[in-house]
């Protein structure tokens, strides 16, 4: 294996980069983690290639069968290692509540017993502790790509549950609202939060959420600077994680463009204007705060507001849901709808137009909903249950 140790500069101040990689062409492996001193890093790299000189010195003693003698413990703590400092604070969470629950049953299983019938039992045990088959589908692809990532890095020759294939899960309900009702909802909240309130920004919160379909996350991290001098989009960097209350890059990893109706961005300037909120200041946030609790703000704020108003109960991210469906409705072109969610795969966008029941064939030039309409807010649209 080769590494370098390189000083970088970070928005949390100095850091050092160790990049360390192995092979060449195809077959060519690297990962990067940072630590607050160039010591730390060559600890941390020392102890790396120490370890793995044991293990190879344990293997021609043991006859050379990296499958009989590594055993899954070995894997996934080189994984976490190695790959921990690439995944996000949410994945992180879950893998090591994973680990717990696996850790009795896997840990010092070699990689020749990790066999397809193994995690057909694991399966099972998770069905009949209530895990959704979701939930299952995460955790055996999260075993299968601890190994995965073995074969990748040269520890082991093969992983022996590669070909294995998990129960389908149940196809997801997509939670969202008709037009009528979202409109409804924003007529109600636009008077309860009126221009004068410095609550405004919450009506701004759901107003933003139904035209732009962003995330939570990146809804509480949006600033000005983030609106293009035309205020015609909206240019997405950043989101607050729910978990570590810090502002980190995309779930997606690369930032992207949010086209913004004029209606919407009129409001958004007005907000700015009478609250003189600063380039680099949080948009949708009271005054001078540091960040927006997700969890309270939906818990809190946004259920009283759907229980006052009376409609239909959706979760905050249904917010989204509603956004995206309701672009695919007014003919937005597809691709332009993924690139607006920030979606990796078309798969992922076109759970949407499987909810909506229709081929989406042209595109629209514009999207907007506000709460102006001929609907009443008290009229609120008959709930209808849609799947995917």
């Amino acid at each position: 294996m080769n590494y370098k140790i390189k000083k970088t500069e970070t928005s949390a101040g100095a850091r050092y980069e160790l990049r360390a990689w192995a092979g060449t062409g195809e077959a060519r492996t690297e990962w990067r983690r940072r630590f607050k001193s160039k010591a730390d890093a060559q600890d941390f790299i020392d102890r790396h290639l120490l370890e793995e000189r044991q293990q190879r010195d344990e293997l021609r003693r043991n006859g050379g069968d990296p499958m009989k003698i590594r055993t899954f413990t070995d894997e996934y703590e080189n994984w976490l290692a190695t790959r921990g400092c690439d995944l996000s604070p949410g994945w992180r969470n879950n893998t090591e509540m994973y680990w717990r629950e696996t850790e009795a049953r896997l840990a010092n299983l070699t990689i020749a017993e990790m066999t397809p019938t193994v995690l057909r039992n694991l399966e099972r045990s998770f069905r009949e502790t209530g895990n959704s088959k979701a939930t299952v589908q995460r955790k055996i692809a999260w075993i299968k790509g601890v190994l995965n990532y073995a074969v990748s890095m040269e520890r082991v020759p093969y992983n022996p549950i590669a070909k294995f294939k998990s129960a389908k899960p149940d196809k997801p309900n997509l939670e969202f609202w008709e037009k009528g009702e979202a409109q409804s909802f924003l007529q109600f909240t636009e008077r309860k939060y009126p221009r004068s309130s410095v609550d405004r920004w919450k009506y701004l919160v759901y107003l933003v959420a139904l035209n732009t379909a962003l995330r939570g996350g990146e809804l509480w991290a949006l600033r000005p600077n983030a609106l293009r001098q035309s205020f015609d989009v909206i240019y997405v960097t950043q989101q607050l994680d729910i978990l570590t209350k810090e502002f980190r890059g995309l779930k997606g990893k690369e930032a992207r463009s949010v086209p913004l109706s004029r209606e919407v961005a009129s409001e958004l300037a007005k907000w700015i204007d009478d609250q003189a909120i600063k380039p680099d200041q949080l948009l949708l946030a009271p005054p001078e705060s540091s960040g927006v609790d997700h969890n309270n703000f939906a818990k809190r704020v946004f259920a009283a507001d759907l229980k006052e108003w009376g409609g239909r109960q959706v979760k905050f991210h249904g917010l989204r849901h509603t956004a995206a469906t309701l672009m695919l409705d007014a003919q937005i072109d597809i691709r332009t709808v993924q690139m607006i969610l920030g979606h990796k795969s078309i798969e992922t966008t076109l759970r949407y137009v499987h909810a909506i029941g229709q081929n989406v064939r042209k595109a629209a030039s514009t999207y907007v909903l506000t709460p102006t309409s001929d609907t009443p807010a008290e009229v609120i649209a008959i709930p209808r249950k849609r799947e995917e």
